[in-house]
């Protein structure tokens, strides 16, 4: 979908960053802005900067920074056209009236939402009415109650291939519609069949409270496969959605439980348990990992107890590992799911199971005991390589020495071979990691050279301050940076303080795109010059702070320049390059 430059300005203005991230944390002025505890991570010391006059963001703890459309971005999980349209609802700006070329999209998208619920409607009713006996037959054998069932908006569909497409064709909408919102299929023949019948039918709903599609549990043997999605629409995708999420988010949970199942999840609600959603029948993906990362501070995986099970169960895992989330196990013994452990031993049994998870490490950990104590010779060395291939994947120090430790222990194995083997695995991965640079060069050459980056960041930085960029615009200018980017903001800036506009203001930022405006905040942050530059000046005090980064920039051209001529044999102007290298030394020296 496409904005106007014009529609992100009304929005932007219309917005302001102090109001609406108060909304999501309590905010305190002082004399560098707006502070506060960081929405985005969780934390118990404040390092929450907000400018109001630049409109942006940065924290200090999880380093995430921006625009409020970064800050709506990250915080709500949503896209920039979707964050562009969240805003608009805040301050109340009507999205067609600005951009009616583009207004197709978006209503294709309401036509799809529109569709849903009709068809969610439908298939409810058919539930309710005698043609759904089967289907509630089902479920109340699976012991879901009435309760239950309007709250997930369960329905039925029987075994009409057309009795969707009839009904929807009947209120006026025409195949092709009902196709493209992925309730319909045409088949090879050219006749049009409902994609689900003979099934409970199970409305998927995002964390906006939109219904983007549908889970199908087939009720007769014959129709396969056992349980079918929506098709990937204009408004649906599979690894992006999790089926309960909308519950676990409107009661502020800070945990999640996921489990395989529709009816897992049912079961848990009705158990008060409100935090528990389920895949759509994929792994747990990256991107189901961005949609909850901002809600919650810890994941409990409780996948099915057979093999397939606890693959998926480290599979989630694995992509949680990158992330501040803490991951649990909770172990099911004796039934195949968390349905049917409650429907035998009881919720409090389940409570219990909950209390009592093991850390995921301290899960692995026992899995591979048990794996090494009846096995052969070779398979022992096989799983201790595994075990040292795992424990690399810790950040945490103390934990992995304790992992370590134990793990000796218990299996009378000398913890010094367990850490040299880990050295070798380290020495391993650092060579890999050197062999994928090698082949960068380049253009990627200059992002090596951290004194030279690090110099001209300062310098960027510093320029914020007119009497800064006085001193600076006089040594050097935009061309002189070697960063492609940093040229950038440096001929930016120039061109604000030439037209004698304020490159502290939302207008400066505005020159940038998305992905380059956190890049500019997390650099003034990480210079420690802020973004609320102070407009007193201490020419003695700002002196070495300014005249170092402007040697080493100096240094660099003049040293490139060098190069250049030593390759060409001219000596008459390589000495004349030494000369000015020598200079420059004097004049950062004299402070001049």
């Amino acid at each position: 979908m496409y904005f106007s430059p014009e529609y992100i300005q009304k929005v932007i203005e219309k917005n302001d960053i102090v109001d609406v991230v108060s909304r999501y944390t309590s905010l305190k002025e002082n004399r560098s802005g707006f502070v506060g505890l960081c929405p985005l991570h969780n934390e118990k010391t404040p390092s929450f900067m907000v400018s109001r006059e630049k409109q942006v963001f940065y924290c200090f703890g999880c380093s995430k920074s921006g625009t409020l459309i970064h800050f709506i971005m990250e915080r709500e999980n949503l896209n920039f056209v979707d964050s562009i349209m969240f805003l608009s609802n805040i301050a109340g700006i009507d999205f067609l009236e600005y951009n009616d070329r583009e207004s197709a999209v978006y209503e294709k998208k309401q036509e799809i939402y529109n569709l849903n619920n009709l068809a969610a409607d439908y298939y409810f009713k058919i539930l309710n009415s005698d043609f759904g006996l089967e289907g509630m037959e089902y479920l109340k054998k699976r012991k879901i109650n009435d309760y239950s069932i309007e709250k997930f908006q369960v329905g039925y569909s029987t075994n009409d291939r057309n009795g969707l497409v009839n009904y929807l064709t009947k209120i006026g909408y025409d195949l092709c519609q009902i196709i493209s919102a992925g309730l319909a299929v045409k088949k090879t023949n050219g006749s049009v069949w409902d994609v689900f019948f003979g099934r409970i039918i199970f409305p998927i709903i995002d964390i906006k409270k939109n219904i983007v599609g549908f889970g199908g549990r087939s009720l007769n043997e014959t129709i396969l496969p056992k349980y079918l999605n929506t098709s990937e629409t204009l408004v649906f995708k599979k690894g992006q959605n999790l089926f309960g999420l909308n519950f676990a988010k409107e009661n502020s949970c800070k945990s999640l439980i996921i489990v395989e199942g529709y009816t897992d999840v049912i079961t848990l609600h009705q158990n008060k348990v409100v935090n528990s959603v389920a895949c759509l029948g994929i792994a747990f993906t990256k991107e189901h990992l961005k949609l909850i990362k901002n809600y919650v501070d810890s994941v409990f995986l409780c996948y099915d107890s057979d093999e397939a099970g606890m693959k998926a169960s480290n599979r989630a895992a694995e992509v949680l590992l990158n992330s501040n989330i803490k991951i649990k196990v909770i172990q099911i013994d004796n039934a195949k799911d968390v349905d049917e452990y409650i429907k035998i031993y009881g919720i409090d049994n389940f409570d219990l199971k909950i209390k009592n998870s093991l850390d995921y490490f301290e899960y692995k950990v026992n899995d591979f005991k048990k794996l090494y104590f009846v096995q052969t010779v070779n398979e022992k060395i096989k799983t201790l390589h595994k075990f040292v291939d795992f424990v690399f994947k810790i950040d945490d120090l103390l934990k992995r020495e304790v992992y370590i430790e134990n793990f000796s222990k218990e299996l009378g194995i000398s913890k010094k071979i367990l850490f040299k083997e880990f050295e070798k695995q380290k020495i391993l991965n650092n060579l890999k990691y050197k062999n994928k640079n090698l082949k960068k060069e380049g253009k990627q050459k200059i992002e090596k050279d951290s004194q030279l980056i690090s110099a001209e960041k300062l310098l960027i930085s510093l320029m914020f301050n007119k009497k800064n960029f006085e001193v600076i615009s006089k040594k050097i200018n935009p061309d002189d940076f070697c960063a492609e980017f940093h040229k950038k903001i440096a001929h930016t800036i120039y061109d604000f303080y030439k037209a004698e506009e304020d490159v502290n203001s939302a207008k400066f930022f505005s020159i940038f795109n998305q992905e380059e405006i956190p890049k500019i905040v997390e650099m003034l942050y990480k210079t420690k010059n802020l973004l609320f530059v102070s407009q007193d000046f201490d020419e003695k005090k700002q002196n070495n702070k300014i005249m170092q980064p402007i040697k080493i920039i100096k240094m660099n051209i003049l040293k490139s320049r060098m190069n250049e001529l030593a390759t060409r044999g001219n000596i008459e102007d390589l000495n004349e390059i030494v000369k000015k290298l020598k200079e420059v030394d004097l004049q950062e020296e004299a402070g001049t």
